[in-house]
């Protein structure tokens, strides 16, 4: 009896503490429960480990503060394929070639494209959605949208990337130091604008939409909160800027009477492809269209052209072997329009196109709808999770790569075809499958041209080495912006930079 007095006189100031435990540690362990029952009871395999988190939030708030960090945490303790419960959606996170080419292999039959609902409520604007379509429909679009990206329009774009890019080196030269990073991004704007809906722009509005642009993009993958300072409000403010601007511009040129007959962009011939096989389509679709172009056109090649400059800093020497290579093609003179042919010929400027998009790939992974349980690794991937598929882990990770930290563009070269040895799902910056990038020819010309354009204009450098800090989410960038300096080339009679071993001014 004294015993029990005494137990209760102990514990009584402890109740408002233990409470409030018990409380938290029920609610946990019925959220693993709700998680654990959603599993598919006809698939014998267990699900992967991992953790959910807490109840509704799961581990959403680790991946905000953690970055790329939380999945490498996980991978670390739980192995190529782990689960975790984010952005509202119980999901399994998978990486490695064997695993990623089921996935891939899997499209519409075992899986299906699909995006978090901030992602898809900022992109899709109509039905008819090239990013967001399935199955027939998916195929529909994809054969109506292969005549933009043939032969003969990227030939007619190389003028534009040519022209644009030459006019942003000229600027860093005057300018000295630059944000690498903002340049890339107001650049390529630019350059997708005009491939893409031969929208113009001029400096100051490219700057201005450029930026719009990117803060809709860095609030993508955020919490559905449409509420003043959050990061979906910010990106749905940005994107009715965007918006308005493209339906502008669609007005305008529908109105023009001097239209620019010697180019055709991607978002007419689009229209033109509809209208024959597939019925009129309206304005909302083509602005619809056009943001889609813009985003798929834009966004993940700015950011590969930012590491471009990042990386080629870092590494003079594959610059000179770069400007070499201009030299054998007779290719270093900066009043030569290019060509395509010409482009494609250059052996060398391909590999350190492919290694850049190797080591830091602008999209770090892609996302899945389960429709069809099915085992990986002897891990059941239920139906109605989201599946994440690792592209940056899987390019990093994969064997056939040797020393795969080390920037080495030789890597793809004839002689080593590193990339072949593992097959084509060893190296993803554009996916695989049925639903890869339908435009990554043009988005690897866009690359090479201004490449070739710096390689044989100018020099650059990083301005601040010593604070550099590169950041994976939600794309690869710099977290001071990437600031460069550049000087324009002082060359010798046979095109070769006779400064390229003295300090930038």
């Amino acid at each position: 009896m004294m015993l029990s007095v005494l137990v209760c006189n102990i514990l009584h100031p402890l109740l408002p503490l233990i409470l409030p435990c018990v409380l938290i540690a029920l609610a946990l362990k019925l959220w693993n429960i709700y998680n654990e029952n959603t599993r598919d009871t006809r698939c014998a395999a267990p699900l992967p480990e991992g953790s959910m988190g807490l109840p509704f939030i799961g581990e959403t708030i680790q991946f905000i503060i953690q970055g790329v960090d939380f999945y490498r945490k996980k991978y670390l303790r739980h192995g190529p394929i782990f689960k975790t419960h984010i952005i509202g959606k119980p999901t399994i996170r998978v990486i490695g070639i064997e695993n990623v080419s089921t996935i891939l292999q899997g499209d519409g039959e075992i899986v299906e494209p699909y995006y978090p609902a901030t992602f898809r409520t900022i992109i899709a604007s109509q039905s008819q959605s090239i990013l967001f379509s399935t199955g027939v429909e998916h195929e529909r679009i994809r054969k109506l949208t292969s005549k933009v990206f043939n032969h003969s329009q990227l030939s007619a774009s190389v003028p534009y990337i040519q022209k644009y890019t030459d006019e942003a080196i000229t600027r860093w030269c005057l300018n000295g130091v630059v944000s690498g990073q903002d340049e890339c991004h107001a650049l390529l704007f630019r350059i997708a604008s005009k491939v893409m809906c031969n929208f113009d722009y001029d400096e100051m509005e490219t700057k201005h939409l450029s930026r719009v642009y990117k803060t809709m993009i860095d609030n993508m993958f955020c919490l559905p909160i449409d509420l003043p300072g959050t990061g979906f409000n910010k990106a749905m403010k940005a994107r009715g800027i965007i918006l308005s601007k493209i339906e502008a511009n669609l007005k305008h040129r529908k109105e023009a009477t001097n239209t620019d007959l010697d180019f055709v962009d991607a978002l007419s011939l689009l229209a033109q492809e509809y209208d024959e096989n597939a019925g009129a389509v309206n304005s909302q679709c083509l602005t619809g269209f056009a943001l889609e172009l813009l985003f798929a056109g834009h966004t993940s090649s700015a950011t590969a052209a930012s590491m471009m400059l990042l990386y080629l800093a870092k590494h003079p020497d594959v610059v000179t072997k770069v400007r070499e290579e201009l030299q054998e093609f007779q290719l270093l003179d900066r009043g030569e329009p290019l060509t395509l042919d010409a482009v494609s010929n250059l052996r060398y400027l391909d590999c350190v196109v492919k290694e850049v998009l190797r080591i830091a790939p602008p999209v770090g992974a892609g996302f899945r709808k389960v429709i069809k349980t099915f085992e990986l690794a002897g891990k059941q991937i239920p139906v109605g999770w989201t599946l994440i598929y690792s592209i940056r882990e899987t390019q990093n990770l994969a064997p056939n790569y040797c020393k795969p930290e080390e920037f080495d563009p030789d890597r793809f070269l004839p002689s080593r075809q590193e990339d072949k040895k593992g097959g084509r799902f060893s190296f993803l910056p554009f996916g695989a499958g049925p639903r890869g990038c339908i435009g990554k020819q043009l988005a690897k010309l866009m690359l090479k041209v201004v490449l070739i354009e710096l390689v044989k204009s100018c020099r650059w450098e990083l301005a601040s080495p010593a604070s550099l800090s590169l950041k994976l989410l939600p794309m690869p960038h710099a977290a001071d912006g990437l600031p460069l300096r550049f000087a324009e080339l002082d060359c010798n009679a046979n095109g070769l930079d006779v400064d390229s071993k003295k300090p930038m001014p």
